[in-house]
């Protein structure tokens, strides 16, 4: 017993690394900069969590919630950045408006989610869904 909670304390803290250092490659991408950057994260993010940007926009809910199930809360918040930063990159290449307006939803339905399901309240959390939402206002 006590071995598997060590292990999950283990996998928790490797995946909250994961998503630290895929976000900080993310800040670090110029905007003009060389696309391999940009997408040798995204093949990280589908490595790690098994979707990439775009395909994390054709989830549906349901599935999705399968997906942020595996999640704590925290990580949620660090995931959502993650894509945030990754949608709002002019190093994304979609294959539509459409899709990328799909993952800007999934990306507010977690946080909406968190909102739900989560007892702590965040400023950042806020933020980033204002983010989201003027973001989404541009393509539109």
């Amino acid at each position: 017993m006590e071995q598997e909670k060590d292990f999950l304390e283990r996998e928790i803290q490797r995946l909250s690394l994961v998503l630290k250092t895929l976000t900080d490659r993310v800040l670090k991408i110029e905007p003009e900069g060389n696309d391999s950057d940009f997408e040798d994260v995204n093949n990280s993010l589908k490595e790690e969590f098994g979707f990439s940007i775009e395909s994390f926009g054709e989830l549906e809910q349901p599935d999705l919630i399968i997906k942020i199930k595996e999640f704590h809360h925290f990580q949620i918040d660090e995931l959502a950045e993650l894509l945030y930063l990754m949608v709002k990159s002019p190093n994304a290449k979609w294959k539509t408006q459409g899709s990328k307006i799909k993952s800007i939803n999934n990306i507010t339905f977690l946080i909406e989610y968190l909102n739900q399901h989560s007892t702590t309240f965040s400023l950042d959390r806020m933020r980033l869904e204002s983010s989201l939402r003027l973001l989404k206002e541009t393509i539109d």
